[in-house]
C-alpha cells in the first residue's frame, strides 16, 4: 500500500511540476479546454436524451415488491412470539 501511495505522490507532484511550469495564459487556455470539453459533453447528452425520449415521462405509482413465500417452517421463537400478540 505505501508503494502504491508513494507512485501516485510522484505522479502528482510531476503533475503539478508541469502545471507550475506553464505561463499564466497556457494555465488559462487548458482551464478554458477543459471546461469547453465538459460543457459540449453535457449539452450533447442532454440533447440526446430529450430526443430519444419524445413520448414524455410516463409517470408510474411505485409498486409494492412482493416477497416470495419461504417454504421452511418457521421457527420456534417465531411461533411463539406469534401466538402471543393473538
Amino acid at each position: 500500500m505505501k508503494k502504491i501511495k508513494k507512485i501516485i505522490e510522484e505522479w502528482e507532484d510531476g503533475l503539478e511540476e508541469r502545471w507550475n511550469n506553464l505561463s499564466i495564459e497556457q494555465q488559462r487556455k487548458a482551464i478554458l479546454i477543459a471546461l469547453g470539453l465538459y460543457s459540449l459533453i453535457t449539452v450533447t447528452v442532454l440533447i440526446l436524451t430529450w430526443s430519444s425520449n419524445q413520448e414524455g415521462m410516463k409517470i408510474r405509482h411505485i409498486e409494492k415488491p412482493v416477497l416470495p413465500v419461504s417454504k421452511v417452517p418457521a421457527l420456534k421463537f417465531e411461533s411463539l412470539y406469534i401466538q402471543k400478540q393473538l
